[in-house]
């Protein structure tokens, strides 16, 4: 998972074994993950974190990026499958940006067409469901896209009015030999913040692109953009690519379950 730590201002060449010892030590428990404490967080500030965590055996622990994105994505559930190699994660599908719920408080299923689009992310909280929700059972997310491929960044010329950008198209990646929790997105961006890694003093770029009911925070690897000779990223014009999705539940946990969770 290295090259996703390209994408917060990690070198490729950086030492990650020290990066590792450098987290355990410094880093916070992760109760709502890992009762016995060996998994950790260390906040680098900014919304950005880096997870510590050992759901692939004592021996192979992973290092991932994690960040507290400013918008709240609600997901109607359409699934909530376990991960055999990291038992502590989930796997999230559903559909973002639902329709709101009618005068009866119930929501109506999400269809293709309707705004919402397919969605899956790896649900690092999963222990914050006692149970698998219901279908079509809306949650909300703080999730962020980490790039695995990048395959076009250019200004929008596929716009259908003069200065009016495309619109977003966003697909889940669900196939047998596809990565979980991944979506190929072709998007425009709105806004790129430029933030300093503390721990190594290089800038990365958090990528806001547009899409139905919240933008989505997204994040490149510098490093690939200079060796494919792409052009950095910036507001107005287009990004392509696939993106892995990393969150976090922040709503819609029915209050009971959230007990029985946490004893």
């Amino acid at each position: 998972m290295d090259f996703l730590l390209e994408c917060v201002g990690f070198p490729p060449d950086f030492d990650h074994d020290l990066l590792m010892e450098f987290v355990a030590e410094r880093g916070e428990p992760t109760p709502w993950r890992d009762r016995e404490g060996r998994d950790r967080r260390l906040d680098l500030g900014g919304g950005l974190e880096l997870r510590l965590d050992h759901g692939l055996g004592v021996e192979m622990p992973q290092l991932l990026p994690w960040f507290r994105s400013p918008y709240r994505m609600r997901v109607a559930t359409a699934a909530l499958e376990s991960l055999p190699h990291s038992p502590l994660d989930a796997l999230l599908v559903g559909r973002a940006n639902p329709p709101l719920p009618g005068p009866d408080g119930r929501h109506p299923p999400a269809r293709a067409g309707d705004g919402s689009y397919e969605f899956a992310c790896h649900l690092g909280d999963r222990r914050r469901l006692a149970s698998v929700p219901r279908p079509g059972h809306v949650l909300a997310i703080s999730a962020a896209g980490f790039a695995l491929d990048v395959t076009r960044v250019s200004p929008d010329v596929g716009a259908d009015e003069p200065g009016r950008a495309a619109p977003a198209r966003i697909q889940h990646l669900g196939g047998g030999d596809d990565p979980a929790g991944c979506l190929e997105i072709d998007a425009p961006m709105l806004a790129v913040t430029h933030l300093a890694n503390p721990l190594t003093g290089l800038e990365f770029d958090v990528v806001e692109v547009d899409a139905p009911g919240r933008p989505l925070s997204l994040f490149v690897s510098r490093w690939q953009l200079d060796q494919d000779d792409a052009a950095r990223p910036r507001p107005g014009w287009r990004i392509s690519g696939v993106f892995l999705f990393q969150g976090r539940l922040c709503g819609g946990v029915p209050r009971a379950r959230v007990g029985r969770s946490f004893g």
